[in-house]
């Protein structure tokens, strides 16, 4: 788990260039305190990407209770930071970035909610309660990453 960090894509940039993961590898193998530091970050993303970090029960997000619980149209409203999917329901407190965020083509929060759009279903407690860590997951990554990159960002 201590090398998580190196699970990204090989290519990292930094200051505008280009560079390998054995030249970032070499650096962090002559200090040990930056190393520490990511293997630290490292452990927090996997946790959080298995959903089991301990602050994804301290959730902001919450969902309408009444309704019908069917995704019928997926849209953000970036001013009240509400997901709707339906006319009557949303899910409240996802952030304009973790509505945005990306893995490779997929924009995460949306996919979900439009895969079970064409499913026609409705929302299982258990879906809505993923929905709301999966979005905390998000936002606690966003920060990390912004805190790995306070260490790489450095010294190109």
């Amino acid at each position: 788990m201590r090398c998580y960090h190196y699970l990204k894509p090989p290519l990292i940039v930094a200051n505008g260039t280009f560079l390998s993961s054995k030249g970032i590898s070499q650096q962090f193998l002559t200090d040990y305190k930056k190393f520490k530091k990511l293997s630290e970050f490292g452990k927090e993303l996997v946790e959080l990407h298995l959903l089991k970090h301990p602050s994804l029960g301290k959730n902001g997000v919450r969902f309408t209770e009444s309704g019908s619980d069917i995704v019928e149209k997926v849209y953000y409203d970036e001013n009240s930071e509400r997901v709707w999917i339906n006319k009557e329901q949303y899910f409240d407190g996802i952030s304009k970035g973790a509505w945005e965020y990306r893995i490779g083509a997929y924009q995460v929060m949306e996919k979900y909610l439009k895969d079970r759009k064409k499913e026609k279903r409705k929302l299982s407690l258990e879906e809505i309660e993923h929905y709301m860590r999966v979005a905390k997951a998000i936002e606690r990554t966003m920060e990390v990453q912004g805190r790995v990159e306070e260490i790489y960002v450095w010294n190109v």
